[in-house]
């Protein structure tokens, strides 16, 4: 099977510090052909896939010339709705690529993208392995839960332009982060079980500190699933770090081979009282905690490094 990728941008799917590493990894390992627009036009492979996001713009999207299969990366796919759906439909694309299976737990795709119900190969961020790594031993870091990662609101004026479709349908959500922000606002009801490193809106982002050294001090950290129900990249690199998850029990995580006890530690979701209970479980079974950091670190290695998630995705194409 021949594979091109059109118009790879490189200075986002490469390197320690990208989350698609994968890509990189999927497109020297298995990719026979990079493409320009004009030269997909006339390609005379078998796939084409487009790892970059935005195919609202003509260059990111394979064109209709192309009769072999023709995959899209969605990304961020609540970014210029109208737009993205027209250059699906115009362009012919087969099947999308999503980091979860919004077609199955996703409303907000459901509504948007009803044509690719049941076409979605979902791509999981998985954690980028030249960076995140256990690097201090697990029964000397903090008996606590860490609660960390961006506290985004749904109609966010610096980009409200491009995200209207998405704020109209959110429009009684006011965050798109809805746990991280309920969290933040319990910050001192939980102050002897959590550590928080959550942003105080209006501010929305913190990058003062250094990700991977925090996941390595702690016990225990959380991130949670946005309100379209998928899982952050946070969820692979924390694992990868030693530190042992505690999430909601959606469905989500469950497809990733997540199991409460096991390799995680699952709360009921948007509850704080189970999350309360969870957390203070971990902090009153050390071994047993122990044992779920190591459960976790394998499964991340086995499952989500770039070279697996490459695999992975040219298992789903071969398949297609």
């Amino acid at each position: 099977m021949r594979i091109a990728v059109l118009n790879p941008n490189y200075n986002f799917l490469s390197g320690p510090r990208s989350m698609h590493r994968y890509a990189e990894v999927f497109i020297n390992k298995y990719c026979s052909d990079i493409l320009t627009y004009e030269q997909a036009q006339v390609y005379k492979g078998d796939v084409i896939v487009q790892l970059s996001g935005r195919p609202d713009l003509f260059q990111n999207c394979p064109p209709k010339e192309f009769k072999g299969l023709k995959v899209v990366h969605l990304m961020d796919h609540v970014f210029q709705v109208n737009r993205t759906n027209e250059k699906l439909k115009e362009n012919e694309i087969d099947y999308v690529m999503c980091y979860n299976r919004h077609d199955l737990y996703d409303d907000f795709f459901k509504y948007a993208y009803k044509e690719y119900i049941g076409k979605v190969i979902p791509v999981p961020f998985g954690f980028n392995d030249l960076r995140f790594s256990s690097k201090y031993p697990y029964l000397e870091r903090k008996n606590k839960v860490l609660a960390l990662g961006a506290v985004n609101p749904v109609s966010d004026p610096l980009c409200i332009a491009d995200i209207a479709v998405y704020a109209a349908f959110y429009k009684d959500e006011p965050f798109t982060h809805k746990w991280r922000r309920m969290l933040s606002l319990n910050e001192r009801r939980f102050e002897s079980i959590m550590d928080s490193l959550l942003p105080s809106y209006p501010k929305t982002k913190d990058f003062s500190y250094d990700i991977v050294g925090k996941y390595n001090e702690y016990k225990m950290f959380t991130s949670g699933e946005s309100i379209m129900n998928y899982p952050s990249v946070k969820t692979f690199e924390g694992m990868a770090c030693g530190s042992v998850l505690v999430c909601s029990d959606h469905q989500c995580y469950k497809d990733l081979g997540l199991v409460d006890k096991q390799n995680c530690l699952m709360h009921s979701q948007y509850d704080l009282n189970s999350f309360e209970e969870v957390v203070l479980w971990g902090q009153n079974n050390p071994e047993e905690l122990a044992r779920i950091s190591e459960e976790g670190i394998n499964l991340a290695k086995e499952r989500y490094t770039p070279e697996k998630i490459a695999d992975y995705l040219f298992t789903k194409l071969t398949e297609l």
